[in-house]
């Protein structure tokens, strides 16, 4: 989304209205129950994703780098980077012997897929994807994402490390030190963003904006680089948990970093939804409507795909619908799901485009046909906001009007 066309005072009240309308889709999805699942898919995951992390990293010569990193996220407690360090040299010796190999390879694989298939889920939740990847789709591309992403991610390190010992060669002249690790810790930086970018991107089963990842992704990278510093400086002040829980102290101190983190990481994947989607951040509609306004939108929305059916137009699809009534794809979502459960439309899949069309004889389709089958599926919603459209849809109660045609109805 482009924000250069906007004043400062413009600007501001954009981003006001995309914090506030994340915030509140991160409640009503309920991701705080999808960070704590992820957590412990993550607990299940972290040896063997840090195996290939590891074995991707020495192939670049970074595996002191990395070790370096973790001891750095762990300061008070370097015994637990030394056992976990020794798990993943353990898991990677046993899936290169004889008799692991590849047991060892499909199980390291299979745990990756499910905590990527878990993220997937939950990134579909906040997106309204109904459907997920198919098994084929997933196996490829859960498969290149995890290799292909570290590899991507090392070449950026890698380039960050040599800026950073490059830096100590340079000779303290003016600004030319300070500058070239302003650099370094620039690019550090934006490697965090890129990752959060591909993360975004790739992860829903949806096309996604770049200008929306890229926004959420910076915000998202901020928070993240706070909350490491702010974790770091948090375990020096809980040094009574060694006491207590001795070298199993770090257990609930690395659930507590995962689930802060995936608590992030989830808000920013729902700030890239409503910067992608929502509509009322450029004039649109989003206010919780009434039941019968609701019915309205469903009402003009099955019109909609009637009068394209008709007239052998292309079916149309979620954003189609959002465009035709100036409201949210997610009210759209929400429209055509309405639809599909009261029968009146289904989703046909293309070879180019998907869409919905009608479930049967556009001939049936009429205002108070769509209405009876409409009050078969309940919604829950606050008390009416628009006057204007209940008064619509009390004269489509009326006799005359609830036996015309959708077709008729003037768009």
């Amino acid at each position: 989304m482009d924000l250069s066309h906007l004043s400062p005072r413009r600007t501001a009240a954009f981003l006001k209205q995309l914090f506030s309308g994340s915030l509140r889709l991160f409640f009503e999805e309920d991701m705080g129950a999808g960070a704590k699942a992820l957590t412990y898919s993550t607990l299940l995951g972290v040896v063997p994703f840090l195996a290939i992390i590891f074995a991707i990293a020495k192939g670049f010569g970074l595996q002191d780098f990395i070790e370096g990193r973790m001891r750095h996220a762990f300061p008070t407690d370097p015994a637990t980077v030394d056992t976990l360090m020794e798990f993943v040299a353990n898991y990677l010796d046993n899936t290169k012997s004889g008799v692991f190999i590849g047991v060892g390879i499909v199980i390291l694989l299979w745990s990756l897929l499910t905590l990527t298939d878990s993220i997937e889920s939950t990134f579909n939740k906040i997106w309204q994807v109904k459907r997920d990847r198919t098994l084929s789709r997933k196996v490829v591309d859960y498969t290149a994402m995890v290799f292909l992403l570290p590899v991507l991610v090392f070449v950026s390190v890698g380039f960050t490390v040599f800026l950073s010992t490059s830096v100590e060669n340079l000779p303290d002249v003016l600004l030319l030190r300070p500058g070239a690790r302003l650099l370094a810790e620039v690019v550090g930086f934006a490697v965090l963003v890129f990752t959060f970018v591909l993360l975004y991107i790739f992860l829903p089963n949806t096309k996604v904006n770049f200008s929306a990842a890229l926004l959420s992704s910076f915000f998202t990278a901020v928070v993240f680089d706070l909350w490491q510093e702010g974790y770091i400086e948090l375990q020096k002040f809980l040094t009574s948990y060694n006491t207590i829980y001795g070298s199993f102290a770090a257990i609930p101190l690395f659930m507590l970093w995962c689930w802060v983190s995936w608590y992030i990481v989830l808000f920013g994947a729902t700030m890239t939804s409503v910067c992608q989607n929502d509509v009322s951040l450029s004039g649109g509609t989003t206010a919780h409507r009434s039941r019968r306004a609701f019915n309205f939108l469903c009402l003009m929305a099955a019109a909609i795909v009637c009068h394209r059916f008709v007239n052998s137009l292309p079916p149309p699809d979620a954003k189609t619908i959002a465009r035709e009534l100036q409201v949210s794809v997610r009210t759209a979502n929400r429209v055509l799901d309405k639809l599909r459960r009261a029968a009146l439309v289904h989703e046909t899949t293309g070879e180019h485009h998907n869409g919905f069309v009608p479930s049967g004889d556009v001939a049936h389709y009429t205002v108070g046909y769509v209405l009876d089958a409409l009050d078969g599926q309940g919604e829950d919603f606050s008390q009416p906001q628009w006057d204007e459209l209940q008064a619509y849809l009390s004269e489509s109660r009326s006799k005359g009007f609830a036996a015309t045609r959708l077709t008729d109805i003037s768009l």
